[in-house]
């Protein structure tokens, strides 16, 4: 729970753990988070996420002690804050922690859940993306302890320079509606995904070497990947065909094909959950070379 202090506080300024809300863009949302800004509405975990985060902020500095242990770093500036002004805009992020050398912000989170870390990254890049505007830096250390098998990942966020750009266009709406108190849905912009990888997209002809040899072969592969799509969609229409066929309380139906299929069958199932599935049924062998 917040104290007064801090909700006085929170209220002179956007947060890293408002970037997600912010990002989203939902003018609902950003209601919501005026009015718990203000103390107007109080969020009240229950007793399960509270000892969820009670639990994450105890191993906090656990985690950042073994991380950097393990990769051989030094972590300064330990739950330091820091608020500056973007484009008139109070923006604050309390760090984690700050690593020596690059001065790159440090967030740590202990997950209890079954995210993996690909989907940590997705679900915290706007709140490091946040935390690299405050600190000026162009990266920033997401490090996760998973709680099921008890291990630590981490990845460096790379800062998605087109995405904060419209990041911070959404924190102008914000503010200056949370200011006004007039709010208005004709703003609202929820913002893409944020790229925080070093990956990059091309087309397959940019290739160094390319030829017009390798796309005649790679279009005629690329024939047998399209055919076997219409295939796959043809096949699913016609087992669902069989699938309409089963009675309610028949549990096992055969189809016996003929002419040159003589002695395949097609089997429509239904289990006990109630799953109804159909599959091709080769017919045995003789055993006899």
């Amino acid at each position: 729970m917040l104290t007064e202090a801090q909700i006085k506080e929170r209220a002179t300024y956007i947060g890293s753990s408002d970037a997600k809300t912010i990002a989203y863009g939902d003018i609902t949302e950003w209601m919501t988070l005026a009015r718990r800004k203000t103390g107007e509405d109080v969020w009240k975990p229950n007793k399960q996420t509270q000892l969820l985060m009670d639990t994450g902020s105890y191993l906090e500095p656990y985690i950042i002690d073994k991380w950097a242990e393990q990769e051989k770093r030094q972590v300064n500036f330990r739950g330091g804050g820091k608020t500056i002004l973007i484009n008139a805009i109070p923006m604050h992020s309390t760090f984690d922690g700050r690593v020596v050398g690059d001065n790159a912000p440090l967030e740590i989170k202990a997950h209890f859940g079954f995210k993996d870390m690909e989907e940590l990254c997705d679900f915290y890049a706007p709140q490091c993306q946040h935390h690299m505007l405050v600190s000026g830096s162009d990266r920033c250390y997401l490090v996760a302890l998973f709680g099921v098998r008890c291990r630590i990942e981490w990845r460096m966020i790379q800062k998605d320079e087109s995405w904060c750009a419209q990041y911070l266009e959404n924190t102008k709406k914000f503010w200056s509606m949370y200011e006004s108190g007039e709010w208005d849905e004709s703003q609202q912009s929820s913002l893409p995904p944020v790229d925080y990888s070093d990956m990059f997209t091309m087309n397959m002809t940019e290739l160094d070497g390319w030829s017009e040899e390798d796309d005649h072969l790679f279009g005629f592969q690329a024939q047998h990947i399209i055919d076997a799509k219409q295939a796959v969609a043809v096949s699913d229409q016609a087992k669902d065909m069989f699938k309409k066929k089963v009675p309610n309380k028949c549990r096992r139906m055969d189809y016996d094909l003929q002419g040159n299929l003589k002695g395949h069958k097609i089997r429509i199932t239904r289990s006990r959950a109630g799953t109804v599935t159909c599959t091709h049924i080769k017919p045995k062998e003789n055993g006899n070379d």
